[in-house]
């Protein structure tokens, strides 16, 4: 996939990106619930990348 390929999806799910984190706002979840989720989708991509390679 190029670069150009990567950034159009990247924007696709800019604005869902921008809603969840209103409805996180609205519901009161902080940073420390917002870095664990982070982190819990990147370990979740890290086991699927080694799964798939």
């Amino acid at each position: 996939m190029n670069s150009t390929a990567f950034q159009s999806i990247k924007y696709v799910y800019e604005d869902e990106s921008r809603e969840t984190n209103n409805i996180m706002n609205i519901l009161g979840y902080g940073p420390e619930i917002r870095q664990k989720r982070r982190d819990s989708y990147k370990e979740r991509d890290r086991l699927r990348n080694t799964w798939n390679n």
